[in-house]
């Protein structure tokens, strides 16, 4: 739709279209809705956190966080690093109801910079969306957010392939069981 559509549809002019779109002014809420209604689409505020808990991150901001993690530094401090916040987004992502982690991840994040980082939170997606059956974008399947060969990102894990998530071993990477869940509780054995 161009500005001048979207002007028309919702009586504001089109160089006000363009300031919105170009950052230098902001939209109140009611109008950003009607902006958006125009589109043919709606806002909606999903709640993401509580007031003493910081919000979960969406896919898309987590998926920006690790490209500006990896553009600071490529180096292994850089990998460790993001691979934290990616440690942090799995366990945030858990801790929502299943709608919550799907509204989360719908929009597909640009790529990090490494095509291990992009197949690892594909990954996490599939994985957490998996837990309760919850359909897993579109974005989560395409061709570049799978390796092309193994990345062994917990090398200290137990690498045989019975001992990996699914979901990871699926996108090429390689980590234990509890690598991205060290906030779920540990099943007792049966005794």
């Amino acid at each position: 739709m161009s500005q001048a559509d979207l002007a028309a549809r919702c009586d504001v002019s089109r160089p006000r279209i363009a300031e919105y779109e170009g950052g230098t002014t902001e939209p109140s809420f009611e109008r950003l809705s009607a902006l958006v209604e125009a589109t043919g689409h709606r806002l909606v505020a999903i709640p993401t956190g509580t007031a003493t808990a910081r919000p979960t991150a969406t896919a898309y901001e987590t998926g920006a966080r690790i490209a500006t993690i990896l553009a600071g530094d490529p180096g292994p401090a850089g990998h460790a690093a993001a691979l934290r916040e990616l440690r942090a987004y799995s366990i945030d992502l858990s801790a929502q109801d299943p709608p919550v982690q799907a509204a989360l991840c719908v929009t597909a994040p640009a790529p990090t910079g490494s095509a291990h980082f992009d197949a690892a939170l594909a990954a996490v997606v599939e994985h957490r969306l998996g837990d309760h059956g919850t359909p897993v974008p579109g974005w989560v399947q395409e061709p570049d957010r799978y390796l092309s060969g193994t990345w062994v990102a917990d090398p200290a894990a137990n690498l045989e392939p019975g001992a990996q998530l699914m979901p990871f071993l699926r996108h090429g990477i390689m980590v234990g069981c509890t690598f991205f869940d060290t906030a779920r509780p540990r099943r007792r054995p049966m005794s």
